[in-house]
């Protein structure tokens, strides 16, 4: 199990049976929202004081990478298959978009104020639909539009 802890530049990896911190993960100032991919192979934290998403190896607990996000980033989300992160940029107003395998960042989208939270539904689409696009903005607007090709 990890954690973060205020004040502390490290995520915490704690023993749940003894409940007892174990090892620590360096990672830059303030971070925030550890969490895994669907499938637990790589590991996600934010670091709002430079503003970047670290990638994690859950099995050595060391970090592998980090994508420069927005700023002061909050809150992580990814898709389905773990390839894709989202995370919010409280101060920079936008959500960054980043591949969660291989640490590229791609264009970010206006976001209002202080974008805060992410969610990401995983819908099922039927086999006769070719494919399914998500708005970004309308993402930030709270409301998710999907439109088919």
């Amino acid at each position: 199990m990890w954690f973060t802890e205020a004040g502390v530049d490290e995520v915490q990896v704690l023993n749940p049976t003894t409940n007892k911190v174990i090892t620590t993960i360096p990672v830059g100032v303030s971070p925030h929202h550890p969490l895994f991919t669907p499938d637990g192979q790589l590991g996600l934290v934010v670091s709002q004081g430079p503003g970047e998403l670290w990638l994690l190896d859950p099995a050595t607990d060391t970090s592998t990478a980090t994508v420069k996000v927005g700023d002061m980033p909050h809150w992580i989300a990814t898709t389905p298959d773990g390839q894709t992160a989202y995370v919010t940029n409280e101060s920079s107003n936008d959500v960054s978009v980043a591949a969660s395998v291989t640490p590229v960042r791609k264009p970010v989208s206006s976001c209002g104020k202080k974008p805060f939270g992410t969610a990401i539904y995983n819908a099922t689409v039927p086999p006769s639909v070719a494919s399914v696009t998500i708005s970004i903005s309308a993402l930030c607007a709270s409301t998710l539009s999907s439109a088919h090709s």
